[in-house]
């Protein structure tokens, strides 16, 4: 047979947000479902809790810190990325400018060939991607 736990002792403002928290339960229990989308966690607390969003936020950051996530993140110029990603993921480029003057020193010497006028590199050629 398990071990009895102790009784927990709560003040009168902790009893409170438990009947707040009941009431908040039972509404939803009547209206068959969530009364706030799970997704919007901050909105349901401060809800089913009785205060203010704010009041959530400001004890969930001292809780957990100023940054839970990367959508916290206000000043998205500061953010340094190591790789292209946010680059290619967030600016597709539909076309690009290449410099047909310069010639890659790796790039070993063939013989001319003669292209059609369409097909001529220029200075700066715009191509499509």
């Amino acid at each position: 047979m398990p071990k009895k736990s102790q009784k927990t002792i709560l003040d009168s403002q902790s009893r409170e947000l438990v009947i707040r928290l009941r009431d908040y339960f039972e509404r939803e229990r009547t209206n068959g479902g969530p009364l706030i989308s799970i997704d919007r966690v901050v909105d349901r607390v401060a809800a089913a809790l009785d205060i203010g969003r704010n009041t959530v936020s400001r004890i969930t950051k001292e809780k957990f810190g100023e940054t839970e996530s990367a959508k916290d993140i206000t000043n998205w110029s500061s953010v340094i990325f190591l790789d292209q990603t946010w680059l290619n993921a967030n600016h597709p480029v539909g076309i690009m400018w290449t410099d047909a003057a310069h010639r890659s020193t790796k790039m070993p010497e063939r013989e001319k060939v003669s292209l059609p006028k369409e097909t001529r590199p220029h200075h700066l050629r715009r191509t499509k991607c």
